[in-house]
């Protein structure tokens, strides 16, 4: 049998939580595929540095129109994993689809902007539909985005296997960062990009409530790409309470600076409106830092009492739990403890055998 995997996205540096997985997955299947052959599809070839073992990497056209006469009249593949809602939509019918469906975000988190909400449409009520529809099995990363895809989709529940994520282990750059913040400390933290569905306005705003309350002296580290009217509304609303030098949007940071940063941070923050599976929540817990999240799932559920969880649209309730876990040192070793046995239990090589044993069911 030949399997193959469409690694789109592809990033080797500065990789979204999307491109980080994919990623991972593939590394785990090209590490082992037992007696079948293995293929990567990819817009460019595949460093067997970043990707090592044993493969064929296949180069894929780009544009929407050439992937699909390519899958449909080229591919070699009998199984093929590609991530939802993503090409290829239309496949021989000799080909069975795995699809990965990490998250389904805009079918609960209308899109503002009128371009984002048209494109939504499209993924969602147009593509998604017929991908979910023709696939021979769906590996949803939580049990959240498993019930989601159900509650909006016509799947039977059969069809859909959770296969939890592994996470970032960024204990391996423990080296010298080019830049630290120790003028910073104490800090809370968060990284992920500056968008709504990570809620950062919702913690700069509960961090500002937290500071008027406490006159503490912590400041708030916020590590991943930002721009645009959504950062340019919070850092107005610093200017405004003076508070602007206590809070450091990063950008992007160096592996070494992350290390830093999960080492040093005082709480992680991490109240999103929306994930799929939460990946920096579990690195935050493999570090040992007690962590505030939302109540949702599957946030809830990845930490299992191993966090403070509050209403992440409630900015007083994040305000006390960030006044909570800042200073209640029983409450920061126990939640310390819990987070690390739960973090224990996420792995790449777990998430690789699941999805080797899924595709043995095909």
């Amino acid at each position: 049998m030949t399997i193959g995997y469409v690694l789109h996205p592809y990033e080797e540096s500065h990789a979204s939580g999307m491109g980080y997985s994919m990623l991972e997955v593939c590394k785990q299947l090209a590490a082992s595929h037992g007696p079948h052959q293995f293929c990567i599809y990819a817009t460019r070839p595949v460093d067997r540095k970043v990707v090592p073992g044993s493969y064929e990497s296949i180069v894929m056209p780009k544009g929407i129109l050439r992937q699909f006469f390519y899958f449909m009249f080229q591919c070699r593949a009998d199984v093929l994993l590609f991530t939802a809602p993503l090409l290829p939509l239309w496949l021989p019918s000799r080909i069975k689809a795995m699809v990965l469906c990490k998250e389904l975000g805009s079918q609960k988190l209308r899109p503002g902007r009128l371009a984002d909400r048209a494109i939504a449409f499209v993924r969602d009520h147009v593509l998604m539909p017929r991908t979910l529809e023709h696939a021979a099995a769906i590996a949803a990363s939580s049990e959240a985005t498993k019930a989601d895809i159900l509650r909006y989709y016509r799947v039977a529940p059969e069809k859909v296997t959770v296969i939890p994520e592994g996470y970032q282990d960024w204990k391996l750059y423990a080296g010298v960062p080019e830049h630290t913040w120790e003028d910073a400390k104490p800090f809370f933290f968060f990284t992920g990009k500056v968008k709504p569905r990570k809620n950062v306005h919702g913690i700069v705003t509960a961090f500002i409530e937290y500071k008027e309350k406490t006159k503490s002296d912590a400041h708030l580290m916020i590590a991943g790409d930002y721009g645009g009217d959504y950062h340019r509304s919070m850092v107005e609303m610093l200017e405004a309470c003076g508070l602007g030098k206590y809070v450091h949007f990063l950008g992007y940071v160096s592996a070494e600076e992350m290390h830093w940063l999960y080492a040093n941070a005082r709480v992680f923050v991490f109240p999103s409106l929306n994930e799929g599976f939460g990946m920096p929540l579990v690195e935050a817990m493999s570090f040992g830092v007690p962590t505030i999240t939302s109540l949702n799932s599957p946030m809830a559920d990845i930490a299992d009492g191993g966090s403070l969880l509050v209403d992440p649209a409630d900015t007083s309730d994040m305000a006390k739990a960030m006044e909570r876990l800042f200073s209640d040192e029983s409450l920061r070793t126990r939640l310390i403890q819990k987070g690390r046995e739960q973090s224990a239990l996420y792995s790449w090589d777990r998430t690789g055998a699941s999805y080797r044993a899924l595709l043995a069911r095909l």
